[in-house]
């Protein structure tokens, strides 16, 4: 009993709500999770970047009620129902450029608020298959690994060695080979890119149907191209130089992902460069290589209205301020006598815009004397 006891308390002490985090899927989405020793009824948080909608996970599996807005998301259960799992996918969040979540208020069933904080490693690893609690083991005592280890360590606990249930928090991971191992199809990859095998294998991923494409193999020379997806499509291919380049007379094109051509290589590739894709009508497609840092695209003219420092790629979109104003509508030159803006209209002595009098202004009422107030 004393034992029992004494589990209770230890679980007590361990306890301390929860945490939110997310990881970047490089889709477009991005998988919001969480560490809870309590269920949640109820969780509201902000999204630092472009938020566009949020749907699923264990959240869209309770029955929840999503809603999106002002860069917000709002989850609720309007029959009670709560996300008992210790540790999970929350929900998943569309958008672009998140960099973290604020404004976290999380609920428990009873509408009490829970003590939840933001997590910026949360879910990271070199190794996307190790996890926390792989077998669910902690889970069953509605214990999370980061409870778990803040109390014991990563040593033995009364649900096991923490070590070995909890790889991911205690660097336990095997070691990931990257390389072919990690990618081996072409929709393993993000959408537009590229990633070349050990045995001359292009590998694709497109949203867009390609009509054309060249690039550079680094670190192996090529000297001929052939098969894959533009190898069906019937597309002309060459290599030399080190470059290959593929085309088609015909307008034909090939789309969706897998292997986009087979080069003949005398060396072991290291990656591909100066890649050039194109679409149907010869327009250029953004690709990037797999694993590369992608270019950035946005303005870089530091003169327009909507320059984007981190933007590496010009992207066309470059907008200007008119003449005369700034790029918030502010008249930056002199107003003129009819309040035009940088406008060259005078008042000469008989009123704004009309010509200066010879002798005098022009007699409109009658009087013999000019104009009222411009009389000479």
């Amino acid at each position: 009993m004393k034992k029992i006891l004494s589990l209770f308390f230890i679980v007590g002490l361990i306890f301390a709500n929860g945490t939110l985090g997310f990881i970047d899927n490089e889709d477009g989405t991005y998988d919001v999770g969480f560490t809870s020793d309590t269920p949640i009824g109820g969780f509201q948080f902000s999204v630092e970047g472009e938020l566009l909608d949020a749907s699923g996970g264990l959240s869209a599996d309770a029955g929840f009620l999503i809603s999106t807005g002002s860069g917000m998301v709002l989850g609720f259960s309007l029959s009670g129902a709560t996300i008992d799992q210790a540790e999970g996918l929350l929900i998943q969040v569309e958008g672009s450029g998140i960099t973290e979540l604020s404004g976290i208020v999380m609920s428990d069933a009873a509408g009490g608020q829970l003590d939840f904080s933001f997590d910026p490693d949360w879910g990271s690893s070199g190794n996307s298959d190790c996890t926390d609690d792989p077998t669910g083991e902690l889970g069953s005592f509605g214990v999370a690994c980061e409870q778990a280890i803040g109390f014991f360590g990563c040593t033995t606990s009364p649900w096991g060695d923490l070590v070995e249930l909890c790889p991911l928090s205690c660097d336990n991971c095997p070691e990931d080979d990257g390389g072919d191992t990690e990618i081996t199809d072409g929709c393993d990859l993000p959408l537009n890119n590229l990633f070349i095998l050990s045995d001359g294998s292009v590998l694709y991923n497109t949203d867009t149907a390609i009509g054309g494409f060249q690039f550079t193999v680094e670190g192996a020379t090529p000297s001929d191209a052939s098969g894959g997806a533009s190898g069906d499509a019937g597309f002309l291919m060459s290599a030399g130089s080190g470059m290959v380049l593929g085309f088609s007379l015909s307008g034909a094109t090939f789309d969706g992902c897998g292997t986009m051509t087979v080069v003949v290589l005398d060396g072991e590739p290291s990656g591909l460069s100066g890649i050039v894709v194109s679409d149907a009508s010869g327009g250029e497609l953004s690709f990037s290589y797999y694993g590369e840092a992608s270019d950035v695209l946005g303005c870089t003219d530091m003169l327009a209205c909507n320059y984007d420092e981190e933007a590496t790629q010009d992207d066309g979109g470059c907008e200007y301020a008119e003449e005369n104003f700034d790029c918030d509508g502010n008249c930056t030159a002199e107003v003129d006598c009819a309040g035009e803006c940088g406008g060259d209209a005078e008042d000469l002595g008989c009123g704004c815009g009309n010509a200066a009098p010879s002798i005098a202004c022009e007699d409109t009422d009658g009087d013999g004397l000019g104009n009222p107030g411009t009389e000479t």
